[in-house]
């Protein structure tokens, strides 16, 4: 209780995110394949690339859109409450520390988000979500998210910053250009062939 988990496969350039009403609860997203730009006030955007998640309050998501360059995201939305989940806190947590009000104030601390780069230890994690055989595949997603926890709450963790909008844009025009050299391997480009 406490914590929903949803399998997210998304084939659209955007997507509006409808209001959720637990104010209270944060979420984390995480990037399994593709990409996700979230704007935030504005001016700052988060970037997910193959990996990455973002631990943030719900109230952040809710109203803003999404938007994936690619068209394509296939990732993890977990929606944690930090009441329901302390009224009836997991029991193979007992005894440990890890609580979802832990893991709230250590990265969202003050309405705030943090991104995080996978590394070989969370890839290793997140990967347990998937291609599970359909009788283990419920008894997995409970493991691996109370793993994840405590991961989370074990290691000391830095978050990237949100990267200002004018910053993204550009990294955007990078990976097109990127894709067209990858795509087009047989020719000789010039740089002024990419101009």
């Amino acid at each position: 209780p406490g914590i929903d988990l949803i399998q997210v496969s998304i084939s659209s350039a955007t997507l509006q995110c409808n209001e959720y009403p637990d104010t209270d609860g944060f979420m984390l997203i995480y990037c399994r394949t593709g990409h996700m730009n979230w704007v935030q006030d504005g001016d700052t955007e988060i970037h997910l690339g193959h990996g990455d998640f973002v631990l943030a309050p719900l109230n952040r998501m809710f109203g803003t859109v999404l938007f994936f360059p690619s068209e394509m995201f296939e990732g993890l939305l977990l929606m944690i409450n930090p009441n329901t989940m302390s009224a009836y806190p997991p029991e193979i947590l007992n005894g440990t520390g890890v609580t979802a009000d832990q893991l709230k104030q250590k990265f969202c601390a003050d309405d705030s988000c943090t991104t995080i780069h996978g590394n070989e230890q969370t890839d290793r994690i997140f990967a347990g979500f998937f291609d599970q055989p359909e009788q283990y595949e419920h008894a997995y997603r409970q493991l691996m998210t109370l793993e994840l926890f405590m991961y989370l709450v074990r290691e000391e963790i830095h978050g990237i910053p949100a990267v200002k909008r004018t910053h993204s844009e550009q990294i955007s025009i990078i990976r097109e250009v990127h894709a067209y050299l990858l795509d087009n391997m047989d020719l000789r480009i010039t740089i002024d062939m990419l101009a």
